[in-house]
């Protein structure tokens, strides 16, 4: 990652990142009972029942990856990760990692949890 420096010459200079992959491990805890899963990130609690979604089973737990993201907004660097249930992917969500700097590099401070919306068919096809 590129960081500005704020000075006359307005440099850049490469500052590490922690990966997505390890700040999700270390931040948010995911397991699978029956057809609900359960996220927790920090002290938030989301309860996401996959069978909504049309997704017939779910052989292990929920992972992330494949599609990952950072973005700089407002200021403060993000990273965006997909939450997914079953092989092929499917998803029930993302994952918004916010970072801060420690000095030498990006660490993950907090992540929140943005559940996807179960497709619904519309009632024009028939």
């Amino acid at each position: 990652m590129l960081n500005q420096v704020h000075d006359p010459y307005r440099r850049y200079e490469e500052v590490s990142v922690e990966s997505i992959n390890d700040a999700v491990k270390k931040l948010v805890k995911m397991e699978t009972k029956g057809n609900e899963i359960t996220v927790l990130t920090g002290k938030k609690k989301y309860l996401i029942d996959f069978l909504k979604f049309g997704y017939q089973s779910s052989d292990g737990p929920p992972g992330i990856g494949s599609i990952e993201d950072y973005k700089p907004e407002n200021g403060v660097l993000y990273g965006y990760t997909t939450v997914f249930v079953t092989i092929p992917e499917a998803s029930i969500g993302s994952l918004k990692v916010k970072y801060g700097r420690d000095g030498k590099m990006y660490k993950a401070e907090s992540v929140t949890f943005k559940k996807a919306e179960p497709f619904k068919p519309s009632s024009d096809y028939h």
